[in-house]
């Protein structure tokens, strides 16, 4: 059994082979192995695809909690706009979308140098017209191409496996705004973590000739109270701090 993205589901599913082909185990649906992007055959993802995966997933959480729509938004640069920075030009965007449309972006972004780079964009809010975006990144990066589309539940996993570290792109960095959770949210993360140690399961790992001990995390633990605090950011139990207004 391998996990893997089917497009006919729209989703990631577990999938049986079966001779040349793959069985979704949800639905049974039979798909080839060449229509079915097998990203994560392994089962195990690198610590930066984990940390990804966390930052991308909380924001999208919080986004299901306030029964919010979630839009992945591909931002493109043409041989034109190569030599101009692609994350300070998509500050730009969104100043000028909080000023058309009155709101302004919570969002989680991937960068990769896919051509000359490319930003892979999750935000909260309400759609934007591919048109105007398009005219806009023609005016501020001098590329025109935009894709945008609504983002399924599972979007976290397939922006991490597909972009952080798939598909021969190189992963440049992924970042967010204040808004996307709560400002602040990475460091109650790790505090949550050391809250969480089992003091019962002592470990000992060793590199080259010295040992280290420590109380092994109790994930289970630590997601539970991880989700409690989601829920309470997104009913504003815990008030998220905005970016400053552009």
């Amino acid at each position: 059994m391998t996990q893997a993205y089917c497009h006919r589901c729209g989703r990631y599913r577990d999938f049986l082979p079966k001779g040349n082909y793959f069985i979704c185990s949800r639905h049974g649906c039979g798909a080839t192995r060449g229509s079915v992007d097998n990203l994560d055959t392994s089962g195990s993802w690198s610590p930066k695809q984990k940390r990804a995966f966390h930052r991308i997933k909380s924001g999208v959480t919080v986004s299901l909690l306030r029964h919010k729509r979630a839009y992945h938004l591909v931002l493109t640069t043409s041989p034109a706009g190569a030599h101009r920075c692609i994350c300070s030009d998509f500050q730009v965007l969104r100043k000028r979308i909080y000023r058309k449309y009155g709101f302004l972006l919570a969002y989680s972004l991937v960068h990769t140098n896919e051509g000359n780079g490319v930003l892979h964009v999750l935000y909260r809010g309400r759609y934007i017209p591919q048109k105007w975006l398009s005219l806009q990144w023609l005016d501020i990066h001098k590329s025109s191409y935009v894709w945008i589309k609504e983002a399924p539940k599972d979007i976290s996993q397939y922006v991490t496996s597909q972009y952080v570290a798939g598909q021969g792109s190189s992963f440049q960095r992924c970042s967010w705004s204040q808004n996307w959770v709560v400002k602040g949210f990475v460091r109650i993360w790790k505090q949550i973590l050391n809250e969480s140690r089992d003091e019962n399961d002592v470990r000992i790992f060793r590199i080259k000739s010295r040992e280290f001990v420590y109380c092994a995390i109790n994930f289970k633990e630590a997601l539970s109270r991880w989700n409690n605090f989601l829920f309470a950011v997104a009913h504003d139990f815990v008030s998220p701090v905005g970016d400053p207004p552009p």
